[in-house]
């Protein structure tokens, strides 16, 4: 939340708008009292959630102030679902399905993806273009890109440009090409940290030890932080191509 006298600034804005001591909130805050449901209705409104974010911090309210094991894990089970849900990124993404070996083709190297994101940029245009863009050669460039338009993610409009042909393809969940997929987007990521191509870039990695109840907020900070950035790009204009990898994971 910031400096202390920003900290301060932001209860005594909370307080006002629930109508009550600001007292109460630092109370909360620091774990020795509850917000009420009525008061969690209108953070959500102070906060500007989202519909399903707006749900999430009512379960999470009510799980706090339920009084019994029973009724908690009533609403443990209700926050498990709602984090399940916004884990299934395939919900906000319209899929185009491959059959299992077009699918086994597509993952097996990052170029595929790669080359079928580049045909969203106005300047490439031709195998030429593709190959120039990623410093490979015309001939793999030619083959990957064959493979695209053979299968409908990629087309060639009247001059013989290349287009993106299809919706954005995305792995559900539990797909056995996940692993693939996720094993070649990492791999590039450690090329890019060893060539140091772009100083721009950034890599950040780190080992912590904390509390189980931290692992879940963190969790939904990183999920909050996927969410908005596919928001942010939506309406993005092609310009350059960038990787993003997330990992967050249990030694």
């Amino acid at each position: 939340m910031g400096q202390a006298g920003k900290r301060t600034g932001l209860r005594l804005k909370l307080a006002k708008h629930l109508n009550c001591q600001a007292a109460h909130v630092s109370f909360v805050l620091k774990g020795t009292s509850h917000f009420s449901l009525e008061h969690a209705y209108q953070i959500n409104k102070f906060l500007g959630h989202s519909e399903m974010e707006s749900e999430y911090f009512l379960n999470l309210v009510s799980f706090n102030r339920a009084g019994s094991t029973e009724l908690k894990k009533h609403y443990s089970k209700g926050l498990d679902n709602l984090r399940d849900t916004h884990l299934n990124l395939s919900r906000k993404v319209k899929v185009k399905e491959l059959n299992s070996d077009a699918q086994a083709i597509y993952y097996s190297h990052w170029l595929y993806g790669a080359i079928h994101m580049l045909a969203l940029f106005q300047n490439i245009n031709t195998i030429q273009d593709v190959a120039e863009r990623l410093d490979i050669s015309t001939k793999k460039a030619d083959a990957v890109t064959s493979f695209l338009i053979d299968h409908g993610i990629l087309k060639r409009d009247k001059n013989g440009n290349i287009q993106i042909g299809e919706a954005n393809l995305h792995l559900k969940e539990g797909s056995p090409f996940l692993t693939r997929h996720q094993i070649n987007w990492r791999l590039q990521s450690i090329v890019n940290i060893e060539k140091e191509k772009n100083k721009g870039d950034l890599h950040y990695s780190a080992l912590y030890s904390m509390s189980k109840k931290d692992v879940e907020i963190i969790k939904d900070k990183i999920i909050k932080v996927i969410n908005d950035n596919l928001k942010q790009i939506k309406d993005s204009k092609d310009e350059v191509l960038f990787c993003s990898v997330f990992d967050f994971f249990e030694i």
